[in-house]
């Protein structure tokens, strides 16, 4: 649950970086997907599980 929501505040702050007029759905699933690979690299250093390999 933690890494869902650390997911969504980097994909907002990658919203807002973008500095864009208005808020665009592709713009936040970029950033959403960029901060899968973020929190990808970073559970290696701790000892959480990745939250899509729970899913699979």
């Amino acid at each position: 649950m933690n890494q869902i929501v650390l997911n969504i505040i980097i994909a907002f702050l990658w919203v807002l970086f973008q500095d864009e007029d208005h808020f665009k759905f592709s713009t936040f699933f970029s950033g959403y997907l960029i901060g899968l690979i973020v929190i990808y690299i970073l559970h290696r250093f701790s000892a959480m599980i990745f939250m899509l390999e729970k899913f699979g």
